[in-house]
Protein backbone atom coordinates (compact mmCIF):
# COMPACT_ATOMS: atom_id res chain seq x y z
CA UNK A 1 0.00 0.00 0.00
CA UNK A 2 1.35 3.71 -1.23
CA UNK A 3 -0.35 6.69 0.64
CA UNK A 4 -0.68 10.28 -1.72
CA UNK A 5 -0.21 13.61 -0.06
CA UNK A 6 -1.76 15.90 -2.44
CA UNK A 7 -3.82 18.61 -0.52
CA UNK A 8 -4.09 21.54 -3.23
CA UNK A 9 -7.00 23.47 -1.87
CA UNK A 10 -5.52 23.77 1.77
CA UNK A 11 -5.65 27.57 3.17
CA UNK A 12 -3.56 29.24 4.60
CA UNK A 13 -0.24 27.86 3.64
CA UNK A 14 1.03 27.40 7.61
CA UNK A 15 -2.69 24.90 7.74
CA UNK A 16 -1.22 23.72 4.37
CA UNK A 17 2.64 22.62 6.36
CA UNK A 18 1.18 21.93 9.50
CA UNK A 19 -1.01 18.89 7.63
CA UNK A 20 1.76 18.00 5.95
CA UNK A 21 3.84 17.66 8.90
CA UNK A 22 1.63 15.80 10.54
CA UNK A 23 1.41 12.87 7.58
CA UNK A 24 4.87 12.96 7.69
CA UNK A 25 5.23 12.31 10.96
CA UNK A 26 2.72 9.17 10.76
CA UNK A 27 4.63 8.03 7.98
CA UNK A 28 7.50 7.87 9.99
CA UNK A 29 6.21 6.08 13.01
CA UNK A 30 4.04 3.95 10.79
CA UNK A 31 7.15 3.07 8.05
CA UNK A 32 4.72 4.08 5.54
CA UNK A 33 5.21 4.57 1.88
CA UNK A 34 3.67 7.83 0.95
CA UNK A 35 3.91 10.31 -2.14
CA UNK A 36 3.97 13.89 -2.08
CA UNK A 37 2.84 15.83 -5.28
CA UNK A 38 2.56 19.31 -5.39
CA UNK A 39 2.69 22.54 -2.62
CA UNK A 40 0.53 24.79 -1.66
CA UNK A 41 -1.97 25.14 -4.89
CA UNK A 42 -4.55 27.66 -3.87
CA UNK A 43 -4.14 29.12 -7.26
CA UNK A 44 -5.42 26.05 -8.70
CA UNK A 45 -8.51 25.27 -6.90
CA UNK A 46 -9.85 28.80 -7.07
CA UNK A 47 -9.09 28.42 -10.58
CA UNK A 48 -11.18 25.41 -11.26
CA UNK A 49 -13.90 26.86 -9.53
CA UNK A 50 -13.69 29.41 -11.82
CA UNK A 51 -13.79 27.19 -15.01
CA UNK A 52 -16.50 24.57 -13.30
CA UNK A 53 -18.52 28.02 -12.76
CA UNK A 54 -19.03 26.47 -9.47
CA UNK A 55 -20.25 28.96 -6.29
CA UNK A 56 -18.22 28.80 -3.38
CA UNK A 57 -21.35 27.34 -1.48
CA UNK A 58 -21.25 23.39 -0.49
CA UNK A 59 -21.65 21.14 -2.27
CA UNK A 60 -20.82 23.16 -6.00
CA UNK A 61 -17.23 23.47 -4.76
CA UNK A 62 -16.29 19.99 -3.06
CA UNK A 63 -17.48 18.92 -5.92
CA UNK A 64 -14.50 20.71 -7.72
CA UNK A 65 -11.93 19.80 -5.14
CA UNK A 66 -13.01 16.01 -4.92
CA UNK A 67 -12.47 16.27 -8.89
CA UNK A 68 -8.98 17.70 -8.55
CA UNK A 69 -7.99 15.46 -5.86
CA UNK A 70 -9.62 12.00 -7.56
CA UNK A 71 -7.94 12.92 -10.76
CA UNK A 72 -4.61 13.24 -9.34
CA UNK A 73 -5.12 10.37 -7.35
CA UNK A 74 -6.24 7.90 -10.17
CA UNK A 75 -3.67 9.82 -12.83
CA UNK A 76 -0.75 8.81 -10.17
CA UNK A 77 -2.66 5.54 -9.47
CA UNK A 78 -2.39 4.10 -13.22
CA UNK A 79 1.38 5.76 -13.78
CA UNK A 80 2.43 3.72 -11.04
CA UNK A 81 0.72 0.55 -12.09
CA UNK A 82 -1.34 0.32 -8.80
CA UNK A 83 -4.36 -2.08 -8.84
CA UNK A 84 -6.72 0.78 -7.37
CA UNK A 85 -7.27 3.71 -5.46
CA UNK A 86 -9.44 5.02 -2.58
CA UNK A 87 -9.50 7.61 -0.04
CA UNK A 88 -9.23 8.90 3.38
CA UNK A 89 -11.68 11.41 2.70
CA UNK A 90 -14.00 8.49 2.65
CA UNK A 91 -13.61 8.38 6.76
CA UNK A 92 -15.17 11.67 7.24
CA UNK A 93 -19.05 12.39 8.10
CA UNK A 94 -18.69 15.82 7.17
CA UNK A 95 -17.60 14.93 3.75
CA UNK A 96 -20.24 15.08 1.00
CA UNK A 97 -19.59 10.84 0.47
CA UNK A 98 -21.96 10.35 -2.12
CA UNK A 99 -20.76 12.91 -4.29
CA UNK A 100 -16.72 12.07 -3.45
CA UNK A 101 -17.52 8.64 -4.33
CA UNK A 102 -19.40 10.14 -7.75
CA UNK A 103 -15.93 11.52 -8.63
CA UNK A 104 -13.55 8.85 -8.13
CA UNK A 105 -15.52 6.94 -9.94
CA UNK A 106 -15.54 9.17 -13.08
CA UNK A 107 -11.82 9.37 -12.45
CA UNK A 108 -11.15 5.67 -12.10
CA UNK A 109 -12.92 5.29 -15.46
CA UNK A 110 -11.16 8.52 -16.98
CA UNK A 111 -7.76 6.33 -16.44
CA UNK A 112 -8.99 3.14 -16.77
CA UNK A 113 -8.07 2.33 -12.80
CA UNK A 114 -10.38 0.64 -10.52
CA UNK A 115 -11.61 3.05 -7.27
CA UNK A 116 -11.91 0.83 -3.70
CA UNK A 117 -14.99 1.87 -2.34
CA UNK A 118 -15.31 1.02 1.30
CA UNK A 119 -17.29 3.47 4.03
CA UNK A 120 -14.95 4.15 6.31
CA UNK A 121 -17.14 6.53 8.43
CA UNK A 122 -17.63 3.65 11.47
CA UNK A 123 -13.83 4.03 12.28
CA UNK A 124 -13.61 7.99 12.54
CA UNK A 125 -14.45 8.16 16.07
CA UNK A 126 -11.65 6.00 16.77
CA UNK A 127 -9.62 7.30 14.80
CA UNK A 128 -10.01 10.88 16.03
CA UNK A 129 -9.39 9.09 19.88
CA UNK A 130 -6.33 7.41 19.01
CA UNK A 131 -5.38 10.56 16.59
CA UNK A 132 -5.71 12.67 19.75
CA UNK A 133 -3.98 10.42 22.21
CA UNK A 134 -0.89 9.77 19.99
CA UNK A 135 -0.73 14.48 20.03
CA UNK A 136 -1.38 14.57 16.46
CA UNK A 137 -2.36 17.85 14.96
CA UNK A 138 -6.00 17.79 14.08
CA UNK A 139 -7.52 19.74 11.58
CA UNK A 140 -11.30 21.94 12.65
CA UNK A 141 -11.96 22.52 9.49
CA UNK A 142 -12.29 20.58 5.95
CA UNK A 143 -9.43 23.09 4.21
CA UNK A 144 -10.23 25.75 1.47
CA UNK A 145 -10.48 29.22 2.39
CA UNK A 146 -14.40 29.22 2.45
CA UNK A 147 -14.27 25.95 5.18
CA UNK A 148 -12.55 28.15 7.21
CA UNK A 149 -14.40 30.84 6.79
CA UNK A 150 -17.64 28.93 7.68
CA UNK A 151 -15.75 27.37 10.70
CA UNK A 152 -14.88 30.69 11.96
CA UNK A 153 -18.28 32.42 11.81
CA UNK A 154 -19.73 29.04 13.57
CA UNK A 155 -16.94 29.30 16.01
CA UNK A 156 -17.83 33.00 16.54
CA UNK A 157 -21.27 32.27 17.01
CA UNK A 158 -21.17 29.43 19.32
CA UNK A 159 -18.84 30.81 21.40
CA UNK A 160 -19.33 34.93 20.86
CA UNK A 161 -16.97 36.83 18.41
CA UNK A 162 -13.46 36.96 19.57
CA UNK A 163 -14.11 33.38 21.53
CA UNK A 164 -11.26 30.94 21.47
CA UNK A 165 -12.46 27.38 21.87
Amino acid sequence: MTGLWFNPNIHPEDEYSRRLGAVRELAALGSLDIRYIGGYGLQDFERNLKLDGAGIQRPERCRVCYRMRMRETARECAKGGFDAFTSSLLVSPYQAHDLLVAEAEDAAGEYGVRFHYEDFRSGWSEGRTLSREAGFYRQYYCGCVYSRAERDMERAGRHGVGAKE
